[in-house]
């Protein structure tokens, strides 16, 4: 009988990235005994994302801009993926626990028309010519999915992502980093947001970052 080798457990990271223009930053015993990030998902201009040994299905995202930790606080959406935790590192570094969500397919992102999204204004537009869905918000304001869609899947998620848009537009968030590296689906195969980018120069949410419980020792 072949003899069955233990799986060797991956150890934690005691040194993490805050962007990817950013060198590693060492991290306290304290924070590696709580956070426990191990394996680099993958890094954008202000946060790296890492896998958590900590809790399963869990992402660690550690991140210098204040703004995206305030809106994952102050925005619960079935369409974002959900907070399980969100502290303070640093004077300026939050890191914050997300579930984990599985990577889009090509496929997907082709359907979606996610692969030829960089942001809103490839996504999301006040122009009055019609391409895809359009949505008239409550506010008067009418907003089109500037894709022109070829299956009923994208015309569903453009008007998706326009009540999406709506939503965090009334806790005056404003989405705008859509791009297909900020989407995921879960393990029921929905979609979800799993960076609300910068959300905007002074939301009036930002005060909850006083709550923020301190990892900085």
């Amino acid at each position: 009988m072949r003899k069955k080798h233990k799986q060797r457990k991956r150890s934690c990271s005691t040194y993490v990235q805050y962007g990817d223009c950013g060198g590693p930053e060492p991290l306290t015993v304290n924070q590696v005994k709580k956070l426990c990030p191990q394996r680099l998902l993958g890094c954008g201009s202000f946060a790296c994302a890492y896998t958590s040994g900590r809790r399963k299905g869990s992402v660690v995202k550690f991140t210098m801009d204040p703004s995206d930790v305030a809106a994952f606080i102050a925005f619960k959406d079935k369409r974002v993926a959900k907070l399980r935790g969100a502290y303070k590192v640093g004077e300026n570094d939050y890191a914050i626990v997300t579930e984990k969500l599985r990577q889009l397919s090509n496929r997907d992102k082709e359907t979606l028309w996610l692969d030829k999204m960089r942001d809103t204004r490839d996504t999301l537009d006040t122009r009055s010519r019609r391409r895809g869905p359009t949505k008239k918000f409550s506010n008067g304001e009418r907003m089109t999915f500037v894709r022109q869609c070829k299956s009923n899947a994208c015309r569903k998620f453009g008007n998706e992502l326009l009540d999406l848009h709506e939503r965090a537009a009334k806790k005056k968030i404003n989405l705008f980093d859509f791009h297909a590296g900020n989407f995921g689906k879960d393990k029921r195969g929905n979609w979800k947001m799993l960076d609300l980018g910068v959300s905007g120069k002074e939301p009036k949410h930002v005060p909850v970052l006083n709550g923020l419980k301190k990892l900085t020792s």
